[in-house]
């Protein structure tokens, strides 16, 4: 939940969630049972996230949603090219899956959340300064984005797929809708934390964490 400092809490099991995300008086949160699929959602230096190009990673370099010191700069290299993370190792059967990430703008103000190996492409982009959801493909079933405070925004896409292997991927961008290919600074990035991949979810539900293995709530 968001608890009435603003900051996202863990609830323990059987007690009632109350939640302040935008409710100043709290309200009592009901979810479907879900699974977080992702089985390192606060650690990008994990071995899950082999899809990775022209990117370094630095963890334990902002304060998350969470209140903590434990989000991650993703920064661009210098090169030319796409700069993403992602997971490779991704067989899906045909279901309705959402995808969200917590990203706050470090230099670069765009996001995408796609899978680059499907067709049609699955992509959505997100304005991290102005907190609105930018082009997305018309193959997308629903994207959002949700101000959480101190410039962090939750960015969602719920898509169908198609493929048995989907690459769920955060790209960093240089504009609205452009070409995921361009050549990097070197210093410019997002933070990003609380990567949650729900399988057979046509839409997202509140964060799930997990430390080495799936979660379901």
């Amino acid at each position: 939940v968001v608890n009435k400092a603003g900051l996202i809490e863990t609830v323990g099991t059987g007690t009632p969630r109350i939640d302040f995300l935008g409710n100043t008086n709290g309200a009592l949160l009901l979810e479907p049972q879900r699974t977080n699929s992702n089985i390192e959602s606060e650690n990008f230096l994990a071995a899950n996230y082999n899809y990775v190009g022209r990117i370094t990673r630095t963890p334990n370099a902002a304060i998350s949603p969470e209140g903590l010191q434990n989000a991650y700069a993703i920064t661009e290299t210098t090169d030319s090219g796409t700069h993403l993370i992602g997971q490779a190792s991704w067989s899906q059967s045909v279901a309705d899956t959402s995808a969200s990430v917590f990203a706050k703008a470090n230099g670069r103000r765009y996001i995408v959340l796609g899978n680059p190996n499907m067709s049609p492409n699955m992509n959505t982009w997100f304005d991290l300064e102005s907190g609105v959801v930018g082009v997305e493909s018309n193959s997308i079933i629903n994207a959002s984005i949700e101000d959480f405070g101190n410039g962090w925004y939750r960015c969602t896409i719920s898509y169908l797929p198609n493929k048995s292997n989907t690459y769920p991927t955060i790209y960093l961008a240089d504009s609205d809708g452009g070409s995921l290919s361009y050549q990097g600074d070197g210093v410019s990035g997002v933070y990003l934390w609380g990567y949650q991949i729900e399988v057979n979810g046509s839409y997202p539900t509140s964060y799930i964490p997990t430390q080495g293995s799936t979660v379901t709530r």
